[in-house]
């Protein structure tokens, strides 16, 4: 398990049960004290480094064990321990309410960059002892893969705090959605277009890069992209420092914003005919378009992930958003490894020299940890592709099969997306539609759940809250008027009096809040005699 996929399960996990703490009591209470924040920072930055530690300490080393893999296995243990961790503080520790509890309610989505900090910093320390046992001993070089650890976490962390400030602010500010007149989910999905929008240039401040110089080897790739009517922009060196990594990449959805990286390393060490394969490889995603199915598909689990999500979940809505979580790991991955093989093949026709790729990984490959090493979450172990080059050249049968399996998944994901998203338009529509005082009284309760996190923060603004509260009140009453216009008998009409009582102990007008018990009380008796 690599940095990246850990700081993936811990976001679905954050959202899974980042809300639904379980109250500690007894045993629990000593692990996780209540309302103790640096307890759980503390496990949180140093158990994955004293966990790769103690892998690395009281491993055995094999024959048939070379440093490289006890490395790996003690990084994999590291990132076992992060996540178990982390879901620890969310389940018992109430990390969820904690982090929020500590930042005033004007810095939206800093709460939740709060609760990932330390998670991301103690996956980056967690390289320390490895690079320690590597002897990369130096300041620079621990400090260089300290920070290779945390820049991918932190480049997610970015999106995700922005998204949370989005959800911060409508939830704090339901006057001011009253004055917009688009829904708050078509603020988030754009909130959400334009970070993919902005992503490729954000992590091109994030990467140390430089355009590759003019020059034959400039153009030669340039000339490649032409002949494959693929729009990119000039590709760019990625400079990986003190540990030099051989691997590229493509960004951006869009041909205007699309860029391909090709580490130093790799231009370093292979030869010219294999920095063009693997260029190639790169623009055969875009040819493919494979990045927009890969968002396809996100976004296809995501419509089901909604189908389950409510304010207040059950236990099988829960296990429903779980389920679908394992299997998006499940299925992406093998999307995405499928997706590899087909970049290869495409690579090959691209550069019109069949095996160059093949050449390529393979040279990258004995490079690194040799043919034998596996493959991991996304990408194919470096034999399997090569065989899967060698069999789709040679094999009649194998191209027919490959090319029908592209297909299926294709229209798989298709369908995914398709099918949850009329579902959820079909569940939105059964919803019946709101009476007048429905309306009202959603409005009036969104006030209050605006006070109720207003009031949880720190440094709170009175003034703000009592203008929520009489923002309350005002639509309260204004329900309660059109519901005994409509129904004087109906049994919500004692809940809303109940409510409107709180609204006026929060204002200290305690002779109207005991006159709206009175009625809530009448209201009851009249429902129960009407029935």
């Amino acid at each position: 398990m690599t940095a990246l996929p850990t700081m993936f399960l811990a976001v679905l996990l954050w959202y899974i049960v980042g809300e639904f703490a379980l109250t500690s009591t007894s045993w629990l209470g000593e692990i996780f004290p209540a309302n103790d924040l640096v307890f759980p920072m503390l496990v949180l930055l140093l158990a994955p480094a004293v966990a790769t530690t103690a892998s690395l300490r009281f491993s055995r080393p094999r024959q048939d064990r070379e440093l490289p893999r006890r490395l790996g296995h003690a990084h994999n243990i590291g990132m076992i321990t992060a996540v178990v961790l982390w879901l620890g503080v969310l389940t018992f520790g109430n990390w969820f309410s904690m982090t929020r509890s500590r930042i005033p309610s004007d810095w939206p989505g800093m709460a939740t960059a709060l609760a990932f900090v330390p998670l991301v910093l103690g996956i980056g320390l967690s390289a320390i002892p490895i690079s320690w046992w590597a002897h990369r001993r130096s300041a620079s070089a621990l400090m260089a893969d300290f920070w290779d650890l945390c820049r991918p976490n932190a480049l997610l962390l970015v999106p995700l705090t922005l998204l949370s400030g989005i959800e911060d602010w409508i939830l704090l500010h339901p006057d001011r959605m009253l004055d917009i007149a688009w829904p708050p989910w078509l603020l988030l999905g754009l909130g959400i277009v334009a970070m993919i929008l902005a992503l490729p240039l954000l992590l091109n401040t994030m990467l140390s890069s430089r355009p590759i110089p003019a020059g034959p080897m400039r153009e030669k790739l340039m000339d490649l992209a032409k002949r494959g009517h693929i729009r990119c922009g000039i590709p760019r060196i990625w400079n990986t420092g003190s540990r030099p990594i051989i691997n590229a990449m493509i960004t951006g959805l869009f041909p205007f914003q699309r860029r391909i990286y090709l580490t130093d390393q790799l231009l370093r060490v292979a030869s010219d005919d294999e920095v063009e394969a693997v260029f190639a490889h790169e623009l055969a995603h875009a040819r493919q378009r494979h990045l927009w199915i890969y968002l396809l598909a996100a976004l296809g689990f995501i419509f089901c992930w909604l189908l389950f999500d409510s304010k207040d979940p059950t236990v099988n809505e829960l296990a429903g958003m779980g389920i679908i979580a394992i299997a998006f790991w499940f299925f992406f991955g093998r999307l995405s490894r499928h997706m590899e093989h087909q970049a290869d093949i495409v690579s090959d026709e691209l550069t019109g020299q069949p095996g160059a790729i093949a050449g390529a990984l393979a040279h990258i490959a004995m490079l690194g940890g040799g043919l034998k090493q596996r493959g991991g979450w996304r990408h194919p172990a470096i034999m399997e592709r090569i065989r899967v080059l060698h069999k789709y050249r040679e094999n009649h049968l194998f191209r027919v099969n490959f090319r029908r399996h592209s297909r299926r998944l294709l229209l798989l994901v298709l369908a995914l997306v398709t099918f949850s998203g009329l579902a959820l338009l079909l569940e939105a529509s059964d919803q019946p539609s709101h009476s007048p005082w429905q309306q009202k009284f959603h409005q009036g309760l969104s006030f209050l759940d605006a006070v109720d996190e207003l009031r949880s923060r720190p440094g709170e603004d009175t003034d703000r809250a009592d203008e929520l509260l009489l923002a309350a009140q005002k639509w309260l009453k204004e329900g309660i008027q059109h519901l005994i216009e409509q129904n004087a008998h109906h049994p919500s009409l004692a809940a809303a009096y109940e409510t409107l009582a709180l609204i006026y102990d929060h204002l200290d007008q305690r002779w109207n809040a005991t006159a709206c018990r009175i009625l809530a009380t009448a209201a009851r008796r009249t429902a129960s005699a009407a029935e």
